[in-house]
């Protein structure tokens, strides 16, 4: 039995390694700083790979985190971007010209769960070139720093989000929709129904995509899913992964 799970793990580190291969070919765009517990990457139309610290992730690539899992990516312009558990993204697209800043581009899609965004070298010299999309608000940066959590229906994993009386469910749960902070620079939210500024140190609400985005003063507590995300200046890393058995690269 023992011969035989090592000849599965080995396999599937082969696997991994394999498809790594595949995905380096395709011009990579971000590593994978650290894991915890477990993130998957897949093509639409592809296999779906286990991935780990080190692993390069291209354009077109859906990642998803399971429960009590999380992940911090690293991309090419310097860009970070942190996942929090039961979470799926996707990096719709990714250029960075280093010498053609007008060919800059970048957009990433929040299907599920939340993410955090420190934004790079396309978000300073090219802000328009850069966008996060989720299924009720397109955000338009001004370099900066942010946090985006969905909540649908009785979402569990929104429980710790702190939110006015007004927002929350009969359960007592954040009503369903979109949930935002910005901790640096700026954000503009649009949707069908028009967009929103939303400065440091603000917090807003996006309950569908055709009902305007609003402001509300209650920190919704996004910040503590992040604590001590790269560079800012906290002892306690959320994101720091435990020794790895098999490294797919």
């Amino acid at each position: 039995m023992k011969a035989a799970s090592s000849a599965a793990k080995v396999a599937g580190c082969l696997l991994g390694l394999a498809w790594s291969i595949a995905v380096w070919a395709a011009d990579p765009v971000a590593t994978v700083e650290n894991v915890v517990g477990t993130l998957s990457a897949r093509t639409p139309d592809g296999p779906m790979r286990i991935v780990s610290q080190g692993s390069r992730i291209a354009v077109g690539e859906i990642l998803a985190t399971e429960a009590d899992s999380s992940a911090n990516l690293k991309f090419t312009d310097g860009t970070r971007v942190a996942i929090r558990p039961n979470s799926r993204m996707v990096i719709d697209r990714f250029r960075y010209a280093i010498a053609q800043p007008e060919q800059d581009s970048s957009a990433m899609s929040l299907a599920k769960g939340g993410m955090r965004t420190v934004t790079g070298l396309i978000a300073k010299r090219n802000p328009q070139a850069f966008e996060t999309r989720t299924p009720v608000t397109s955000i338009g940066i001004r370099g900066t720093d942010y946090a985006l959590t969905l909540c649908a229906g009785s979402d569990p994993d929104c429980a710790r989000v702190k939110v006015p009386v007004a927002l929350l469910s009969g359960d007592r749960l954040p009503l369903p929709g979109l949930y935002l902070s910005v901790f640096e620079g700026a954000i503009n939210a649009a949707n069908n129904a028009g967009n929103r500024n939303f400065a440091a140190g603000k917090h807003g609400y996006v309950r569908d995509a055709d009902t305007l985005p609003v402001e509300f003063e209650e920190d919704p507590n996004l910040l503590r899913e992040y604590l001590g995300f790269h560079g800012l200046g906290s002892s306690i890393n959320p994101f720091d992964a435990g020794p790895e058995v098999c490294l797919v690269k």
